[in-house]
């Protein structure tokens, strides 16, 4: 079963109750719960659907053909793919307010706020900025999208290495070039 792997603790601490669609999201961002994105995933109609209404916000080159963990799909070549250009655009349009309602896409970018790890954030003074970003990491591949508000404007950054020999050392490089991105933004004049 396509549920059968990720972080089940919370959601079986609820047995017997159904989970609310908030609860989900909370865990799917802050900790990476792929059992959380897979039950999103069904009660919006698959993936199928969910690849729709991405596409429908502009990424057009986001393939999502499966639930996570689900092996024999992986292994079959079925595989989840983006791309920064797209990943980018549709963290652009949350940090406008403009996925769903300004009111719901207030929402989502607070609860990228509470993801953790990752290192957008790493080498960022911790009073000038807050990150909305996901991150994602398994062997050999280091993942962090996301947004960083701060005092002159707000970047956009999207860092998706796969082939690490050094994973350390790509999450170093990642950290070093979201430092410079902050630096650069607040460098500039108001």
């Amino acid at each position: 079963t396509p549920f059968a792997a990720g972080d089940e603790e919370a959601l079986r601490a609820s047995a017997g109750t159904r989970p609310t669609a908030r609860r989900l999201c909370e865990r799917m961002i802050a900790v990476s719960s792929n059992s959380a994105a897979n039950n999103l995933i069904l009660r919006l109609g698959g993936p199928a659907a969910v690849e729709q209404s991405i596409r429908a916000l502009g990424a057009a080159r986001t393939r999502i053909p499966r639930y996570l963990m689900d092996e024999a799909a992986h292994r079959s070549g079925l595989n989840h793919e983006t791309t920064a250009a797209d990943a980018g655009g549709l963290l652009e349009r949350l940090a406008r307010r403009l996925v769903v309602s300004p009111e719901s896409s207030t929402e989502m970018a607070r609860l990228l706020t509470q993801a953790e790890g990752g290192f957008l954030s790493r080498l960022l003074p911790a009073s000038d900025s807050e990150v909305a970003h996901k991150p994602g990491a398994i062997a050999g591949v280091r993942h962090d999208a996301g947004f960083v508000p701060c005092a002159n404007g707000t970047y956009v950054l999207v860092l998706l290495m796969q082939d690490l020999k050094d994973e350390a050392a790509g999450e170093r490089a990642g950290a070093e070039i979201s430092r410079r991105c902050f630096d650069y933004i607040m460098a500039r004049p108001r």
